[in-house]
C-alpha cells in the first residue's frame, strides 16, 4: 500500500513549460524527503493528445546525482506538502512555434531518487495551451491520477 498520493494541480502549459503545484498527500503517517526537485521528480513522458507517439523533440535534462544527506519531513495522515514546479518541455531555440496545442504527460516521483528503482509513483495528466488552472481538479480515470509502480 502506498503511503503517499502525489498530485499535480493548478496545471498550466504555454507550449514550452509545464507548470503546476506538486503535492504529496499523506495517507498515513510518513517521512518524506524535504525536497521536491530534480532529485526526486521527473517528467518521464510527453505526448500529443491526438497521438500515442512520444514527442521526440522535447527537452530532457539529466542531472548528476548529488551525494548529500537527505533532509526529511514528517507528514501526519491527511497532511499535504508541496510546491510550485516548472518543467521545461520544449526549447524555443529548437521549436520556435512551441509544442503541440494539447499534451499528455507522466510525472514520476521517486522518494529515494531512484527513478528506475523499486518504488516510484506516477501522475498522468492532460493539459492544453491556455487552459484555466483549477486548484483541485476532479480527476477523470483516463486522464489523471497516480499509479504506484513496483519492480525495477
Amino acid at each position: 500500500m502506498a503511503l503517499l498520493d502525489p498530485r499535480f494541480v493548478d496545471v498550466q502549459y504555454d507550449g514550452y513549460v509545464l507548470s503546476g503545484i506538486m503535492l504529496l498527500y499523506a495517507m498515513a503517517d510518513v517521512y518524506v524527503p524535504h525536497v521536491l526537485d530534480w532529485r526526486n521528480l521527473n517528467v518521464q513522458k510527453v505526448w500529443p493528445c491526438d497521438s500515442v507517439e512520444e514527442v521526440a523533440e522535447r527537452l530532457q535534462v539529466d542531472y548528476a546525482s548529488v551525494n548529500e544527506e537527505p533532509k526529511v519531513l514528517f507528514l501526519r495522515e491527511g497532511d499535504f506538502y508541496g510546491r510550485r514546479k516548472n518543467f521545461p518541455i520544449f526549447g524555443e531555440t529548437y521549436m520556435p512555434q512551441g509544442g503541440p496545442e494539447c499534451i499528455r504527460y507522466e510525472i514520476v516521483y521517486a522518494p529515494d531518487g531512484q527513478f528506475r528503482g523499486s518504488y516510484t509513483l506516477s501522475i498522468i495528466g492532460k493539459v492544453s495551451k491556455g487552459d484555466k488552472p483549477q486548484l483541485l481538479p476532479k480527476p477523470a480515470p483516463s486522464d489523471t491520477g497516480s499509479t504506484p509502480k513496483k519492480g525495477g
